[in-house]
């Protein structure tokens, strides 16, 4: 005689599959959003330092960066005051070792010959300038 058994396959899934993957869900999403509340830069204090005194002077802030302008007529305005062509380097040399920034802005004429612009542009470089910088005015059309 043979016995018979019913091996019916069960068309769902078990209650406690579901309660894992639920926990587990609840589980990174929590872990989740405290990480990202607590990352809010927002809301963190600053740290409060008491620094101690010193004398001396206090740093010099570069308002106006240096600008050369050369007229049609080869006169040169460093900042708006007037200076001889053989002074370039005596004048710009100390204003540059002073400063951070080592720019210098040249203005000059577009009737002015190439060579004598490439000149300037040389003893700028030599007098310590490590961004020179040439200001152009934009074409309207």
């Amino acid at each position: 005689m043979k016995i018979k058994t019913s091996h019916e396959p069960k068309g769902g899934l078990e209650s406690v599959v579901f309660t894992d993957i639920i926990l587990n869900l609840f589980i990174f999403f929590f872990v989740s959003f405290s990480l990202i509340y607590s990352l809010d830069y927002a809301k963190e204090e600053k740290i409060k330092v008491n620094l101690p005194k010193g004398e001396g002077e206090a740093m010099k802030k570069e308002i106006s960066p240096l600008t050369l302008t050369v007229t049609e007529k080869k006169e040169l305005y460093l900042n708006e005051e007037r200076i001889k062509y053989k002074n370039i380097g005596e004048e710009i040399g100390p204003m540059l070792e002073s400063r951070t920034d080592k720019t210098v802005f040249l203005n000059a004429s577009k009737s002015l010959d190439y060579g004598f612009i490439v000149d300037i542009l040389s003893t700028l470089h030599s007098s310590g300038a490590r961004v020179l910088s040439l200001t152009v005015e934009s074409k309207e059309e």
